[in-house]
């Protein structure tokens, strides 16, 4: 018993000693603090003007409980700074603090043990912000103790949340005072209090934090408590609590966002007895809003009545922006947005009620609608629709809107469910398309934050993929698809991956294009589930059996998934066996593009890739643009923290050089995340096969009974699929699919149906419309962007971080069309005159503000960036188009008065305003302003001059005092804060059409304090670009642009007499012959005076001033004879081009009568064997003999040589350019060369300038330099395709040379597969661009003596040991129109026959060698020699040696045949062959009819045989399955196994003459099982494989 009495002694004084430290507070006593809060936002500089708003009061806290405690606010006052803090005072807001005080002053109940602040107890009527109040102040008191713990840290909840302290406790047991120092990391929180919105599709860059966060937040608390027996009671609390934020890097500035609180015991007295309210509510300490992130206020607005501010607010936008946008336009459109939020669904009915029947107050709250993002905005517009009050148009542009803009929860996805099965979407194709789109959008932002989406929201879109795909309905299928893309989610994956190639059964019968969307379906999912994409992607991509296209878009999602070394590692080791170049070389460039990435989102990516490459092959890096490929370009500035991407996806088919999948994509990066800005995707099928149809001869083709009689010879074979002529694109933007149109063979034949039959009723009345005149006047607005980031405060305020962009456009106009004839057909536009006369006033206003703060329904108090950009462009023109007659012309009226067609401004302010006070809202800028000059306008004076003693207070005078924030320590702090200031101003005259255009720039900013991005932006731009009438004495009436081009170009001439045909007296045609002579000699002349001027040097090397002059005549000399601008070449430039091919007219019509303006004549001859181009500006006054000619000319096919000349009559100044061809140091080169001998004073100005900075320029770009002279007046740059990635360079200038070896250069150029004609061509192969495009799928395979080469490039040496024909190549489409049989000649076993089957009608033709000439046979019959009978469309040529077939219409561009030499050139027909030639698609495959690869050429030889029927057919020999004639052991039983591929034996009673030995495959089963067609084994799996006899060649006896 007395030793359980010590323990509970023992226990008693321990707790004693603990609860001594413990924060509390006395029940019995009445705690009296002093309290204060302030909150400050601005740049951290002192001298500027900041913001701010402080509360001062008396908070008291009394015992009502056991650990319960009141605590009441009493005495509140409410101020504001707006101004230079402590310079300016704080102001009180009397009325404001007349208004909150009631609520203020009401008491919280709150639980409080051991420093703990525990539940709190409100009143009903307490609103949440108010209550946030109290929070900051109960926040001061939430302490935690360790025992025996000077220094811990651990996770602490607060008003901001559970976030990371640390405290340092320090007592001094001599003042018994016990300081307590609490730091908190803000951006370390387990769970941190924080609302924003418009932020869903943005992803986090974790890897860019950890380089400079772009919002970091703190907070320091410093108590000093007194221990007592009863506990320890909080004597004093200071609190500093730093929110900052900059775009940029934050080690270069920041804005700052600044709470401080400080409670101070002034005295404890005996609590009195009193009733304690009744308090329901049960609140905790974390901060919380009544509101959600929406209601946060654009601007302050007081109480009315919602509905007549509204409709005030309509008429006022209404009202103002008829004609052109208002300037107040945007920001009245933010309010009433900011008034439609406030407004519930009954409201919002009342006000359609009010405005639906006046069309202009209906437009603009139909516009303001989507932006409103409530669910009673999305409910009043349902209803809307419902009851047929808005058309489809409306429907179309509203609830688009509405859906990718409306806050996401639980009731708005119940509601959007709705939408999206109501009738009216339905009915509307596209609009159902858009709307299933849009509602994926919106599962994606609902479940953004979610670690699952619920299966009730994704159900919709599951059930529509399921459904389309059970019903094979395709367009639903890729619907279903695109909708689940955009939600993103990984419990859509099940969904996807039955429609995946290799996973689900139902994808082996879907469209090629439908596979691949749903591959692409996985990219969104991948920010949520990167490691269960990349197992899928990884899975299609190395699985070979894949469409290449298949395993491209694998590819490219699977490094979306940034997947790590290992992976990339198994991917490019893949691709050292891969078999498809298409797959190879996409995958190659895209490894390589992503190793060459700065950005440091995916810099663990980017070097594994750069590890990835020393595994690849380097023969890969030599497939040409003719494959598929990955561009990519980035860039990233760390000192922003800011960069930029594009990529660029190529995939192409095998069967075109068109791409057949092009998809671009942007993304921005900033502010610690990135975003996929925009992206477009393309695909065209068979685009090619259109484009060169036209190509062919217009014959019949017809299905050939004797190629499928054949084939049918053929065992295994498999027809390769036909490809739909398919188009489709899609739009991206934020990630998220908002459109896409699929075009189809009856799309295309709807169009051409329309464009060849006369315009239905409907087309009529829109031309008649036209014709009558149409007045429109269409308006738009939109909230481009809202990003809001809500945080609280220490004080208990809201901190917001915001930015916000509106725009609002207006165009007023009339459009009137008029033709001769009228047109009933659309091909009528390009032969009748039409007139278009327009009216057109288009206005836009666009207005966007970033705001740092406190924003509160009742207080504003913050720094916001304004910018305010607006345009307006009045037009009155009329065009008139002549396309028969290739004219155009375009009259206009000058400017009649001073316009502003572009204005922009931009300011940073501090800015201060509470509810009760919007008549005195206080706005200044953050820079203020000084009466001081700039340090450029002040002078210098010595000590002795000035006389006076240097400042005191620039002396740093470091004291405990001056550690305060009131009191400055220097004369850092009060020196002035002058902007740096700048403008500009520059203006444009043309007096000729009487207009000036000005450009009117002025800057302020911050730069002055602190050279950074961020102070660039603070201060205030302004930026006007204006249009002036100019007199130029009589009137201007039109301004006329004309162009004529064509045979009528001379009659549209202005001015003839052009002094210079006089001196163009000399021969206007010249050889090709006498030039190259002419150019000879001056060739020749420039090496001979070079050598002269070379020994002469040589021999007088004693005197260095001689070799100096010497060296001058030498350069002076060889320039002059080099140059183009000698009198006989220029002669010939200058010669007469005869008559003009353009005229351009710009002229105006004055009211005197005086023709001012300018035309442009252009005169060519490219058909000439030396083709030229003339062009030549002159003034159309007739005194003036201003002119500018321009000349080009190919005197070679390698040569082009161009003069420019200007001034009086072309004579003043001039300028030539020679571009030529050729090679330097054995690679393909370029070289430029420009001289001159005159140049006007601005060019050598320039000159100048450009030659002062070059060497600076070159040095910082890498470029090396030597210092010597060359030739003057002469600028020579040279450019070497050295790989198909680098190129050298050199630039000779005259006074240096500058040159850079190995500049490597975005994409690979095809060196090695650059055509001979293009070679030899040079530029004349530019004319010949067009019909080089169309023969680039021109392929030969060729057959000599034993030696096949193949479309492909394959080789194969194989001689033919039977009578049999084997299919050299055909075509393997559906319809096959030609095939190419080839056999041993019967009479010469070393020579061939061939037969070609063409489906022109049923049309075989046989050729067989004989001794003395070849035998031709068209369908059986023999024809004479040298005249063969072929019907229309089959061209034939016939020899000596030889004949020469070309079918144009079945894509057969030439067949050669001499009896040893079969050779055939075909068209457009990559990746549609078939036979031993190959596919013709660049991929070396030894393709069998089974669509298996051989696996050697003996293989391929026979898996091609045309087999033989009877023995007295020519072939004895036939494919067929065969038993392995052995019972093996398989599995432990007996068993014989039969081929699962067939193998060449002799047919029945022939008898094997040559064999060969192969290895076959065989399947197996039980010995005692009955096989009855041992052909079924051709698709059983494979057992063992065991050598057989081939039989080559029989011999047979055949009975009668």
């Amino acid at each position: 018993m007395k030793s359980l009495i010590f323990l509970l002694a023992l226990a008693l004084v321990g707790s004693d000693h603990v609860s001594k430290y413990d924060p509390s507070f006395s029940e019995n006593s009445l705690h009296i603090y002093r309290y204060e809060g302030v909150i400050l936002s601005g740049l951290p500089e002192r001298g500027l003007n900041q913001a701010g708003v402080r509360l001062i009061c008396k908070v008291k806290i009394r015992g009502v409980g056991q650990r319960q405690y009141l605590l009441q606010i009493e005495e509140p006052r409410i101020q504001e700074l707006n101004g230079i803090w402590p310079k300016d005072p704080f102001t009180s807001a009397k009325k404001l603090t007349e208004r909150l005080a009631p609520l203020l002053t009401k008491a919280v109940k709150f639980e409080y043990i051991n420093g703990r602040v525990g539940t709190i107890f409100v009143p009903a009527n307490l609103p949440e912000d108010i209550l946030n109040i109290h929070r900051g102040i109960l926040n001061i008191f939430q302490i935690t103790i360790k025992k025996a713990q000077s220094a811990y840290d651990l996770q602490e909840a607060g008003i901001e949340g559970i976030c990371h302290a640390r405290y340092l406790v320090q007592e001094d047991k001599r003042k018994e005072r016990v300081t307590i120092i609490k730091s908190k990391d803000l951006n370390n929180c387990q769970e941190k209090v924080v609302k924003h919105t418009g932020m869903a599709y943005t992803q986090l860059c974790p890897s860019c934090q950890l380089r400079g966060r772009n919002i970091r937040a703190s907070v320091t608390f410093t108590h000093v408590l007194k221990p007592t027996a009863a506990g320890a009671i909080l004597q004093e609390a200071k609190v500093r609590e730093v929110h900052q934020f900059t775009p940029f890097h934050e080690l270069d500035g920041t804005m700052r966002v600044e709470a401080r609180q400080s409670l101070i015991l002034e005295q404890i007295t005996t609590a009195t007895m009193s009733e304690v309210p009744d308090f329901q509510i049960q609140r905790t300490l974390q901060f919380r809003s009544d509101s959600n992130v929406l209601q946060q206020p654009f601007t302050l607005i007081r109480d009315q009545n919602i509905i007549l501010k509204v409709k005030d607010t309509l008429n006022h936008i209404a009202q103002h922006n008829v004609q052109t946008i208002h300037s107040d336009a945007p920001s009245r459109f933010l309010e009433l947005i900011q008034l439609l939020r406030s407004a519930d669904h009954s409201s919002l009915a009342e006000i359609w009620r009010l405005v639906k029947s006046q069309p202009e107050l209906r437009r603009w709250f139909i516009e303001a609608l989507p932006a409103v993002g409530t669910i009673d905005s999305l409910r009043c517009l349902k209803g809307r629709i419902q009851e047929s009050e808005i058309s489809r148009m409306e429907i179309l542009q509203t609830l688009l809107l509405a859906m990718h803009q409306v806050k996401t929860d639980r009731p708005v996805m119940n509601l959007a469910i709705e939408i999206i099965n109501l009738s009216v979407i339905k009915e509307i194709p596209f609009l159902r398309k858009a709307t299933l789109l849009a509602y994926g959008s919106m599962v994606f932002r609902f479940c953004a934050d979610k670690s699952t989406c619920s299966d009730d929201v994704l159900k919709p879109l599951h059930n529509l993929l399921a459904e389309a795909t059970s019903q094979r309905n395709d367009e639903n299928i890729v619907l279903g698809l695109k909708a689940i893309g955009n939600a993103g989610q990984p419990g859509s994956i099940k969904s996807i991956v039955k429609l995946l190639p290799s996973f689900g059964t139902v994808s082996t019968n879907l469209p090629l294009k439908i596979r691949v969307d749903a591959i692409m379906a996985l990219r969104n999912i991948v920010h949520k589930d990167p490691k269960t994409v990349q197992r899928i992607a990884v899975q299609i991509f190395l699985n070979r059996k894949n469409h290449p296209e298949e395993r491209m878009m694998a590819c490219a999602v699977l490094f979306l998934t940034k997947p790590p070394l290992t992976l990339v590692s198994m991917v490019a080791n893949s691709l050292l066996t891969e078999t498809s170049l298409q797959v190879a070389s996409f995958t190659h460039s895209h490894i390589r593009a992503l190793s060459r990435s700065c950005l440091p989102g995916i810099h663990s990516l980017a070097t594994s890739c750069n590890l990835a490459l020393n595994i690849l092959s380097p023969k890969l890096e030599q497939l040409g643009n003719r494959f598929s490929k990955v561009y990519r370009m980035d860039t990233f500035m760390y000192r922003v923290m800011a960069g930029i991407s594009a990529k660029l996806l190529m995939i192409k088919s095998s069967s075109t050089v068109i791409p057949t999948v092009l998809m671009g994509k942007i993304k921005g990066h900033a502010l610690g995340g990135e975003v996929d800005l925009i992206q477009v995707g393309l695909r065209a099928e068979g685009l090619q096969e259109v484009i060169t149809k036209s190509r062919s001869t217009d014959i019949r083709i017809t299905e050939n009974r004797s190629i499928r009689r054949i084939l049918s010879k053929i065992v295994n074979w498999k027809d390769f699929p036909e490809e739909e002529i398919l188009g489709s694109a899609y739009v991206r933007v934020f990630g998220q699919e908002l459109a896409f149109v699929q075009i189809r063979k009856d799309t295309i034949d709807q169009i051409g149906q329309i464009m060849t039959e006369p315009l239905s009723g409907q087309w009529r009345n829109y031309l008649e419309q036209l014709n009558n005149g149409i007045n429109f006047q269409p308006a738009k607005a939109i909230m481009a962007a809202e990003v809001r980031r809500v945080v609280p405060t220490a004080v208990g305020l809201p901190m917001e971080l915001n930015f916000i962009s509106t725009g609002l456009a207006v165009a007023k106009g009339s459009i009137e069309v008029r033709s001769e004839p009228p047109i009933s057909r659309l091909p009528q536009l390009l032969t009748s005159k039409i007139q278009l006369k327009a009216r057109l006033s288009p206005s836009v206003a666009i207005h966007t503000r970033a705001f740092m703060g406190i924003n509160m329904r009742y207080i504003r108090s913050g720094v916001s960036l304004q910018a305010n950009v607006r345009s307006t462009i009045p037009m009155d023109i009329t065009a008139k188009i002549n396309l028969k007659e290739g004219n155009f012309r375009i009259d206009t009226t000058p400017a009649q008065k001073e316009n502003k067609i572009v204005s922009i401004d931009s300011q940073v302010y501090a800015i201060s305003a509470n509810m009760e006070n919007l008549s005195s809202v206080r706005r200044v800028p953050i820079l203020p302003r000084s009466t001081r000059r700039d340090i450029s306008s002040q002078r210098f004076q010595s000590s002795a001059q000035s006389g006076r003693v240097p400042d005191e207070r620039n002396v740093a005078q470091v004291a405990p005092e001056t550690l305060a924030d009131q009191i400055p320590c220097s004369g850092e702090d009060q020196r002035p804060r002058l902007p740096n200031k700048a403008a500009y101003r520059a203006c444009m005259r043309a007096d000729k059409i009487g207009v000036q255009a000005c450009i009117d720039g002025r800057m302020e900013n911050a730069l002055s304090i602190k050279h950074i991005p961020l102070y660039r932006l603070i201060g205030r731009y302004q930026l006007n670009i204006t249009i002036i009438p100019v007199s130029s004495g009589a009137d201007i009436e039109k301004i006329v642009l004309e162009i004529q081009t064509g045979a009528k170009s001379l009659t549209k001439m202005i001015k003839l007499e052009d002094k210079e045909t006089k001196m163009e007296q000399t021969p206007s045609v010249m050889s090709s012959d006498r030039l190259g002579r002419i150019l000879m000699k001056q060739a020749k002349s420039t090496a001979s005076r070079r050598s002269i001027q070379v020994s002469r040097s040589t021999s007088q090397r004693s005197s260095s001033r001689l070799i100096s002059k010497l060296r001058h005549s030498s350069r002076r000399t060889s320039s002059r004879s080099s140059s183009i601008l000698r009198s006989s070449t220029q002669r010939y430039l200058v010669g007469k081009a005869g008559t003009p091919l353009l005229v351009v007219l710009l002229r105006v019509r004055r009211t005197d009568g005086i023709q001012q303006g300018y035309q442009l004549t252009g005169y060519g001859k490219i058909s000439s064997r030396i083709p030229r181009v003339h062009v030549r500006l002159v003034d159309l006054e007739p005194k003036n003999n201003w002119k500018i000619c321009a000349d080009a000319l190919l005197p070679r096919s390698h040569k082009l040589l161009t003069l420019t000349r200007w001034g009086e009559n072309c004579e003043k100044y001039r300028v030539a350019v020679t571009v030529s061809t050729g090679q330097l140091a054995s690679h393909p080169a370029t070289k430029v060369k420009m001289q001159w001998s005159r140049i006007n004073e601005n060019l050598k100005y320039g000159g100048r300038m450009v030659g002062d900075y070059l060497p600076g320029l070159a040095y910082s770009l890498g470029l090396s330099q030597s210092y010597k002279l060359n030739r003057d007046r002469q600028i020579t740059v040279m450019v070497a395709l050295t790989s198909p990635r680098t190129i050298d360079t050199i630039i000779r200038l005259p006074k240096m040379t500058a040159f850079y070896q190995g500049l490597r250069i975005p994409t690979s150029l095809p060196v090695h597969a650059v055509s001979k004609r293009l070679q030899v061509a040079g530029f004349h192969s530019i004319a010949e661009l067009s019909e080089t495009f169309l023969t680039m799928n021109q392929r030969e395979c060729v057959v000599e003596n034993d030696t096949v080469w193949s479309f492909d490039g394959n080789k194969f040496n194989h001689s033919l040991s039977n009578d049999c024909y084997y299919v050299l190549t055909q075509d393997c489409s559906d319809s096959p129109k030609f095939m190419l049989l080839m056999k041993r000649a019967q009479t010469d076993k070393m020579k061939k026959s061939i037969k070609l089957i063409v489906s022109v009608k049923n049309l075989t033709i046989e050729a067989v060698p004989s001794s003395d000439r070849m035998i031709i046979l068209v369908n059986g019959i023999k024809q004479s020699a040298g005249k063969p009978i072929l019907p229309a469309g089959v061209e034939v040529v016939q020899n000596l040696t030889g004949i020469t077939l070309r079918i144009p219409s079945v894509n057969i561009e030439k067949l050669y045949f001499d009896g040893e030499r079969v050779q055939i050139v075909v068209d457009q027909m990559m990746s549609k062959t078939c036979g031993i030639c190959g596919l013709n698609n660049d991929e070396k495959k030894m393709m069998m009819p089974s669509r298996e690869v051989a696996e050697d050429q003996d293989r391929l030889f026979e898996s091609w045989l045309c087999s033989g029927t009877s023995c007295k057919d020519d072939c004895k020999v036939r494919q067929e399955f065969v038993e392995l004639g052995t019972v093996v052991e398989f599995e432990g039983q007996a068993s014989r196994c039969y081929s699962v591929e067939p193998v060449q034996r002799c047919l029945a009673e022939c008898t094997p003459m040559e064999t060969r030995s192969r290895r076959a495959r065989f399947h197996c089963l039980a010995a005692n099982y009955t096989v009855t067609n041992m052909s079924l084994f051709n698709k059983k799996p494979v057992d063992i494989s065991r050598s057989v006899d081939s039989h080559t060649d029989c011999m047979c006896r055949c009975s009668q």
